[in-house]
């Protein structure tokens, strides 16, 4: 900054103060003679001799107890940014390209660096500043995780001692989306028995491993023998659950789920159920097959003392029957296999089983 005191050419002490909103800094303190009616100062504006010194300042000049102040002006350290990102929303393993222009207070031109970082990520990019503007890729990886970064801009020049002088910051942001990547079937049990229960949930993963739900997710449950008995369409991260019945076949079944065209399967096995029902309708006893294998069982039928064992073998779903006969009377009924049983009380007529 160029200077210029001047005075009537009167003698004395002549004091004068950069005064700023922040500091005061005295640039010049000399005893002006008669002969020194103009004096040329000049006044770097360096880091270290500014110091703290920025913002609205003014010069202040004390000559002789006289003081006199100059017009306002404004010293400024700022660089401002503006960066632009060609993309708002992006998919993991993409690139990003970035626009960015610099200025300062005066306009002049801007030479230096601008240190592009994305904390989250540990990107760091530094790309020089060139007719007060930079540019270059941001390259996201892989498996990053869906969510708002902030990408973060500092700007600056350097001095020949290589101190940085003049800078300024910028944020902008991006949103990284989620992009299935994987689905994983589970089931409540790998062996299970008819009559009983299973539960199932599909999770779809993204490429950071983290779930998406409620994603539409289509289910289908296939038996044994081929048929079909489950076809579904349910979300990700919901339990689901199916039913089998008694004769549910013996095997292993085959699940399967898909869900943003990411496919998975995988199986389970039904036990055998060896079972039969036993009826009493009116005087007639009724054993049917209710399980999932021929029913080869020994049954032992009582009417009152008497009591006769009988050799079963009843293919899936068939059954038998058999009329109740005895001397008049009310009598105890019962049938059993050793893990089934039947009692009930009957008015019969007749003289055998």
């Amino acid at each position: 900054m160029s200077i210029t005191l001047s005075s009537d050419g009167t003698a004395g002490w002549a004091t004068l103060n950069l005064v700023c909103s922040n500091d005061t800094r005295m640039i010049y303190y000399h005893y002006m003679a008669a002969k020194d009616i103009s004096v040329d100062i000049n006044f770097p504006l360096t880091k270290d001799s500014l110091r703290s010194a920025v913002g609205l300042c003014y010069l202040k000049t004390i000559f002789n107890g006289l003081e006199k102040q100059s017009s306002l002006f404004q010293i400024s350290d700022k660089i401002d940014i503006i960066l632009t990102l060609n993309e708002k929303e992006v998919r993991p393993n993409s690139t990003i390209t970035f626009q960015g222009t610099t200025s300062k207070l005066n306009r002049a031109q801007i030479t230096g660096f601008a240190e592009i970082s994305i904390k989250d990520i540990g990107i760091n990019i530094v790309a020089p500043i060139e007719n007060n503007a930079f540019s270059g890729e941001i390259s996201i990886p892989d498996n990053v995780a869906s969510k708002e970064y902030n990408v973060n801009v500092f700007a600056y020049e350097k001095d020949e001692f290589n101190e940085k002088t003049n800078f300024g910051d910028y944020t902008a942001s991006f949103k990284v989306i989620q992009e299935p990547r994987e689905i994983k079937l589970e089931v409540s049990k790998t062996t299970i028995n008819p009559d009983e229960t299973l539960e199932f949930t599909t999770t779809l993963y993204d490429q950071a491993r983290m779930t998406i739900d409620k994603k539409p997710a289509a289910f289908k449950i296939i038996t044994s023998q081929g048929e079909e008995v489950v076809n579904i369409l349910s979300e990700t991260g919901t339990a689901n659950s199916y039913n089998l019945r008694k004769n549910a076949p013996k095997g292993i079944w085959n699940i399967s789920t898909e869900s943003e065209n990411i496919q998975a399967k995988t199986q389970f096995f039904v036990t055998e159920n060896k079972e039969a029902s036993f009826e009493l309708i009116n005087n007639t006893l009724i054993i049917t097959n209710v399980g999932n294998v021929p029913y080869d069982k020994l049954v032992e039928i009582k009417i009152g003392n008497h009591s006769e064992v009988k050799n079963f073998d009843l293919d899936l779903g068939r059954s038998v029957e058999f009329k109740l006969y005895a001397p008049d009377g009310e009598y105890d009924i019962s049938a059993s296999d050793g893990d089934i049983n039947l009692t009930r009380r009957l008015m019969l007529t007749g003289s055998a089983i």
